[in-house]
């Protein structure tokens, strides 16, 4: 009989196989399809080979690289990596209570949650700034992450339209410039790496 484990592992499977995931990109369709993947529109259907050997090409562990080298945090060995929640709509403020969230708190907790000992890695975006222009927060707050947080954090994904941002920020949150952000050069950011492969990245 199969544990829960295994359950889960098989259902996981058959839903990956016969029901699909749908992207709603032209472009991550195409590389589908390039790769062998079953398409039908915009859904994909991926068969348990596929993701296995996918999984084969992980490296076993990989670490991310903090500004301070004292910070780095290594993902694999066998230890649990802490990170805060994501996204969260409303704040809970112990003078007004319930209210929107703002930009300057998401920056106070990626500060807090650099300064708990029990805590790995810092979040991209633990709350959805209302004071920020649609589109504007996610972009925004890897930038800010980079040029002001020592230790590593969990970068937001930036489309093609937003990887101009990637390098915009300030050292220590200066005055924005007119595109509403400071600027840092390239390699202040440092990268993540895995056993023999060259960082990609910030």
């Amino acid at each position: 009989m199969p544990t829960d484990i295994e359950e889960i592992h098989n259902t996981s499977m058959k839903l990956l196989a016969n029901v699909g995931v749908e992207f709603p990109d032209d472009e991550a369709i195409a590389v589908s399809k390039g790769r062998g993947f079953k398409t039908d529109g915009h859904r994909v259907y991926f068969s348990e080979e596929q993701v296995m050997g996918a999984l084969e090409t992980v490296p076993a562990q990989f670490t991310i690289h903090a500004r301070n080298p004292d910070k780095d945090v290594t993902v694999g060995d066998g230890e649990p990596v802490f990170a805060p929640a994501f996204g969260a709509p409303f704040l809970v403020d112990p003078d007004v209570g319930k209210r929107a969230p703002t930009m300057e708190d998401h920056h106070n907790l990626a500060k807090l949650s650099h300064a708990l000992p029990n805590q790995d890695l810092s979040g991209h975006l633990m709350v959805e700034p209302g004071d920020v222009p649609a589109g504007r927060a996610h972009p925004s707050t890897s930038p800010w992450s980079f040029g002001t947080c020592p230790g590593p954090f969990v970068p937001c994904v930036l489309g093609p339209q937003d990887q101009g941002l990637g390098h915009r920020t300030g050292p220590h949150c200066p005055g924005p410039d007119s595109t509403g952000y400071g600027t840092v050069p390239k390699d202040q950011g440092r990268q993540v790496q895995g056993p023999g492969t060259k960082g990609s990245g910030h």
